[in-house]
Order: C-alpha cells, then structure tokens, then sequence
C-alpha cells in the first residue's frame, strides 16, 4: 500500500473491519470513493479511536 498518514492503524483489527465493511458498499453500488481507501479507512479509524467510541 502506498504511503498515507493513517498507516499506524493498516494491520488492526479496525481497520480491516472497516475495508471489508466498504468493499461491501462499493460492490453493491452504493457507494464510489472519490478518495483512495486508505485515507477513507484511515480516518474513520483515527476518528473512532481518538473520540472514545471504542
């Protein structure tokens, strides 16, 4: 995977929760990423951890 900001959090569980969960979005079309998925994952990553969701 290409360098991004977000790459702390690549081989967590998280992380890989949240691709598959939009891999299942994209393949059903009902959602186009406009930004590379890293960053998407990335930060909802960042954005769950940082706030205390989990």
């Amino acid at each position: 995977m290409r360098n991004h900001p977000y790459e702390e959090y690549e081989n967590t569980d998280l992380w890989h929760t949240i691709w598959m969960a939009i891999d299942d979005f994209v393949k059903n079309q009902d959602l186009k990423e406009k930004t590379p998925r890293a960053y998407i994952v990335g930060y909802l990553c960042e954005k769950i951890l940082k706030d205390g969701t989990l």
